[in-house]
């Protein structure tokens, strides 16, 4: 089913089965009680490495997981669409959304804490940490690198590709970084954790018509290197053919 591309896309549904078995009567008539907020919060983190600006942003990305995620186990997306939109809709101008620092935020309504992601810090990675992450043990590294699943890409209208077109984009995109790597990438080439033989990797973005960029810099990509030149030379076919605007992803650092 769907909800399993979600949980491989690093969305995490924790509250889904117990908001779920709720009335959608005794949920709609509790002010406070808004399903899932914390859960779409999280993605949203997950998706743009940020939080939402406004409630304008809020409702439009709950309104993109209700569409494109069909979470039958749970019929999540259902009360996301019937009680967590109107909610938000009815009260948008009473939310408030409150960015503390990286990756703490609160979102009020008429002053009382609906959802506080402070709480979830150890799962909110932040790509830009992978430096920090790269100068401490081996262990710790490992598991920053395996909270990042794969690629993010952007249509348009600078809104996260979900489902289903995520899983044939991001596959195409590991196998080419792989077959990219053993033809261009000698492995004296590489620099490595201090600790063991694990590549340093940092994050890339690849942006339609302008180029490769070092995704936490901002800098652009030398493309003297062969391997970033044929790597561009795909993605901007990639994004040509499919019309995708950005490409967020991981690679080796060289």
């Amino acid at each position: 089913m769907r909800y399993i591309y979600l949980l491989l896309l690093l969305i995490p549904l924790k509250g889904m089965a117990q908001q779920s078995t709720e009335s959608m009567d005794a949920i709609l008539k509790d002010t406070f009680n808004i399903p899932f907020m914390q859960d779409i919060v999280e993605s949203y983190f997950c998706y743009y490495y940020d939080f939402p600006k406004n409630s304008s942003e809020l409702i439009r990305f709950s309104k993109k997981i209700a569409e494109e995620l069909t979470l039958q186990f749970y019929n999540a997306d259902k009360v996301i669409e019937r009680v967590t939109i109107p909610k938000l809709e009815y009260y948008k101008d009473n939310l408030s959304l409150q960015r503390k620092d990286a990756r703490s935020f609160d979102i009020l309504l008429f002053d009382k804490l609906l959802t506080r992601n402070s709480e979830s810090y150890n799962i909110l990675f932040y790509p830009c940490d992978i430096a920090e992450y790269a100068r401490g043990s081996r262990e710790d590294y490992r598991f920053f690198l395996s909270r990042f699943r794969g690629s993010i890409f952007y249509n348009q209208e600078n809104e996260p590709i979900i489902y289903p077109e995520y899983v044939s984009y991001s596959e195409n995109v590991k196998m080419k970084l792989g077959k990219l790597k053993k033809e261009y990438i000698e492995k004296s080439s590489y620099r490595y954790h201090k600790a063991c033989k694990i590549p340093l990797y940092t994050f890339y973005e690849y942006r339609a018509g302008a180029g490769l960029f070092f995704y936490c810099t901002g800098e652009n990509v030398n493309l003297e290197y062969l391997y970033f030149k044929e790597l561009e030379t795909y993605l901007s076919s990639l994004c040509k053919e499919r019309q995708i605007t950005k490409i967020i992803f991981l690679a080796p650092e060289l």
